[in-house]
């Protein structure tokens, strides 16, 4: 057994926009705009923060490492559903406590490098979910690649209605409606084409597994 100390976990999001050369200028300088918002939405509701780099890509340092599975996913569906929609990469890396004095790009630890690394190995998928513990964690990992298929094959109308829902799980549906622009019978037809109650059940597991991991490698 390795030593242990005993944090909640932490977590870093390392992405970057998919095909951003392919972008013309106006679409590319659109894009980061909403990837920016989309960002700060995330540090909103939470104690995170980010950096951004190399043009297209970015950093999110998430203090709440439960979390991540679900901000990872808001800020993929916000980039899709807005114009001109994009795809993002993001390589989610979970362990212990990093203090943070620099750029998070400068930075070096487990939970940065399972981030970074996981981005290198993509090919074709959009998500992946490292996490720095000895447990056998397959389900999990199963359950990620399941989401970012679900999440791939969304439309644009989908990905923005679950994309409200998961900001605002708490609301009903006519609340839904109203704070989209759309009617109740439709906002409810959209949000069970897009698999809601699956994937807010999927985020809510990942979240309760890594909140269970008290204790992490050193």
């Amino acid at each position: 057994m390795s030593k242990l100390v005993n944090s909640k976990p932490v977590a870093v999001i390392t992405g970057d926009i998919v095909r951003s050369t392919e972008l013309s200028e106006q679409d590319f300088d659109k894009v980061q705009a909403n990837l920016k918002v989309a960002l700060e939405t995330i540090c909103s509701l939470s104690d995170s923060f980010y950096e951004k780099f190399r043009g297209d890509s970015f950093q999110l340092y998430v203090t709440e490492g439960s979390q991540a599975l679900k901000y990872a996913t808001l800020i993929r569906l916000a980039l899709y559903y807005q114009s001109p929609h994009v795809e993002v990469r993001q390589s989610i890396g979970v362990g212990k406590i990093q203090k943070v004095t620099a750029e998070l790009n400068s930075i070096r630890g487990k939970v940065f490098e399972l981030s970074g690394r996981g981005l290198d190995r993509m090919t074709n998928q959009r998500l992946s979910l490292e996490i720095d513990t000895n447990e056998a964690l397959n389900c999990v990992n199963l359950l990620v690649q399941h989401l970012d298929t679900l999440l791939s094959n969304l439309t644009k109308d989908q990905a923005w209605l679950l994309h409200a829902f998961l900001l605002h799980e708490k609301s009903t549906h006519k609340e839904l409606a109203a704070l989209v622009g759309k009617g109740r019978v439709n906002t409810t037809q959209i949000l069970n084409a897009s698999h809601y109650r699956l994937v807010g059940e999927t985020l809510a597991f990942v979240s309760k597994v890594i909140s269970g991991i008290k204790s992490v490698p050193v």
